[in-house]
């Protein structure tokens, strides 16, 4: 099953939600947000700077432009601020593409 026939509306009882979880933080899904922050800094900085701990400390649970601009300056990158949105918004098209190919596993703890 992937997660665009689980997000697909269906018929009949179940249709009506009574509960929603939002998984932000890898809990139920293994997203690969990680892996878009950092195949997106190529041209910013050296992704293979980006660890889990700029991850975990600089842009897990923070509005998208705020951990990009977090992340680039824990890089030390030039202007950071100047290139923090152009970073998010090839870090989200990375992640659309990752989430399409496949890249979402289910399941605490486990990784795509």
């Amino acid at each position: 099953m992937t997660v665009l026939e689980l997000a697909r509306p269906s018929s009949g009882p179940s249709a009506n939600l009574t509960a929603v979880i939002f998984d932000v933080n890898g809990v139920l899904l293994a997203s690969p947000h990680e892996e878009a922050w950092r195949e997106a800094l190529d041209g910013f900085a050296d992704p293979k700077r980006f660890t889990t701990a700029i991850d975990e400390t600089c842009v897990a649970g923070k509005p998208r432009l705020v951990g990009a601009r977090a992340a680039l300056d824990a890089l030390g990158v030039v202007d950071a601020a100047q290139q923090a949105l152009a970073y998010a918004e090839r870090k989200q098209d990375l992640l659309e593409e990752l989430i399409h190919a496949g890249s979402v596993c289910f399941g605490a703890g486990s990784r795509p």
